[in-house]
């Protein structure tokens, strides 16, 4: 992660192959953690000369345009780097989590298409869930999380907000059970503890 020696190193990559994609990609990333936006911008856009079908870049573009409070322009790059790679989880989940900071449930089909475009992954369920918590629906939201668990019994957020729903329902007994496994996944989770130790006071 120094990001400022990584920079460099590509920049030699480049001196010594100035087509090289793969250097400039990294370049442009490198660029984005450095928040160095509008020069990672430049990189994205010569890759894009070279290649106007290479979807990485458009993800670069995107996450640049977003820091820059152009989420407009983000969304367009997003959107248009889905329609290149229909089943690309990194571009579905990148351009649902977009449409869900702007509170719009057309975030739910990219969840879904990246929840089938990647079965091993259990954040497009969790994060259905959460569009679901947006909306009000908290039985959806509950199964959404049950699902992540199932698909993924190691993430952890699922429990945390399975648990808080049933916190609400002032179903102590089954939040209990839900935190109790949390502990037991992570047992550095002191938000798990917390919960764990607040069911067990309403239960006495």
């Amino acid at each position: 992660e120094d990001f400022a020696q990584a920079g460099e190193a590509y920049r030699r990559a480049l001196g010594l192959d100035p087509s090289n994609e793969m250097a400039r990609l990294q370049l442009a990333y490198v660029l984005v953690q450095r928040q160095d936006y509008r020069e990672a911008l430049v990189q994205a856009d010569s890759l894009l000369a070279q290649d106007d079908k290479l979807v990485q870049a458009y993800g670069l573009k995107a996450q640049a345009l977003e820091a820059m409070n152009d989420t407009t322009g983000a969304l367009a790059l997003l959107k248009k780097s889905v329609s290149l790679s229909p089943q690309n989880y990194d571009a579905l989940m990148a351009t649902g989590d977009l449409l869900f900071h702007r509170r719009d449930t057309a975030a739910l089909a990219y969840y879904r298409r990246a929840a089938a475009a990647d079965t091993a992954q259990g954040e497009p369920l969790y994060c259905i869930g959460l569009v679901a918590e947006q909306t009000g629906d908290l039985s959806r939201a509950a199964d959404a999380y049950k699902a992540c668990i199932a698909r993924d019994a190691y993430y952890l957020d699922a429990y945390l907000r399975l648990g808080a729903i049933l916190e609400g329902k002032s179903d102590w007994q089954d939040a209990l059970k839900i935190y109790t496994l949390a502990t037991r996944i992570d047992p550095t989770s002191s938000e798990a503890f917390y919960h764990r130790g607040l069911c067990q006071e309403k239960l006495h």
